[in-house]
């Protein structure tokens, strides 16, 4: 199966949702260990918000993302 885009933001919002759920993290987890609020994981996952280079770095440490 191949996943198609239409720009990076959704590709960003995808794989934030995918490696939360392989990691078996819960928004509230997520959004514990990244020290940001919970309410932030659900903005940035449904698109409300588009995370800092600074606070992705954050998310992608936890989520085990390099």
């Amino acid at each position: 199966m191949k996943l198609e885009f239409d720009n990076l933001k959704d590709l960003l919002i995808f794989n934030i949702k995918y490696y939360r759920y392989v990691n078996n993290f819960s928004q509230e987890k997520l959004a514990e260990l990244s020290k940001l609020s919970p309410r932030y994981i659900t903005d940035v996952e449904r698109g409300l918000h588009c995370p800092t280079i600074p606070k992705l770095e954050m998310i992608m440490k936890q989520l085990k993302i390099t």
